[in-house]
């Protein structure tokens, strides 16, 4: 019993120390026809938005249920969250931004329209962006029971099929999403820090605010 504490508490000593670390993702190297996709970093997990139609954008994020959809976030479940799996969720967030004609989407337009700390463009096959995408879509409208709505963070939430463990973490399986997309991430298996390697428009002019209001 007291071997199981051990390594449970070792377990967890290894995972609060790897989430100071940071996954580095890189795009692939060649892209015949090019879809842009944008990684989105909030506080303690990662988004991934697609751009399937003009000016139409889709945020999708996996977490813990009761955590996230129900935002039961008492220090209490910490634990348990990680020990043993739980129910997890698939959210989804859609926005259409009345853009001018011919304005480019920077990943700052991105960051202020879904208020994300950080975000990043990142430039993927285009058949690969949609079959991704379709599949989410899938899952999403497949769960058997009615969407949860958050009208805080303007998200829904339905749950998942894949339980939430500390082996499968929202940080694990946005690592499969952008593995889908050919993307090559390194880092820890737990982290809470992003960052994408030469990110396509990482220096561009914060134009963004100027974009989104002109859009109105």
């Amino acid at each position: 019993m007291m071997l199981n504490r051990l390594c449970v508490l070792g377990l967890l000593g290894v995972g609060l120390i790897c989430s100071g670390c940071t996954a580095r993702v890189t795009a692939p190297e060649q892209v015949k026809e090019p879809e842009r996709v944008w990684l989105l970093q909030f506080p303690i997990h990662p988004s991934l938005v697609f751009n399937p139609e003009a000016n139409r954008f889709v945020m999708y994020e996996y977490g813990e249920w009761a955590w996230f959809a129900e935002e039961r976030t008492h220090w209490s479940r910490f634990f348990p969250v990680f020990l043993w799996p739980t129910q997890g969720s698939l959210s989804r967030r859609e926005l259409s931004l009345n853009l001018p004609s011919g304005t480019t989407v920077t990943s700052r337009t991105i960051r202020l329209a879904f208020m994300a700390d950080q975000t990043w463009a990142i430039d993927v096959e285009r058949e690969q962006a949609r079959l991704l995408f379709n599949c989410l879509e899938d899952r999403y409208k497949q769960s058997p029971e009615k969407p949860l709505y958050r009208a805080d963070l303007d998200t829904w939430f339905v749950k998942d099929d894949l339980n939430y463990h500390a082996l499968r973490t929202c940080h694990e399986v946005m690592t499969s999403w952008l593995r889908e997309l050919d993307c090559n991430v390194r880092g820890p298996l737990w982290n809470l820090r992003w960052t994408v390697q030469e990110s396509p428009d990482l220096n561009a002019r914060d134009t963004a605010k100027s974009e989104l209001n002109a859009g109105k």
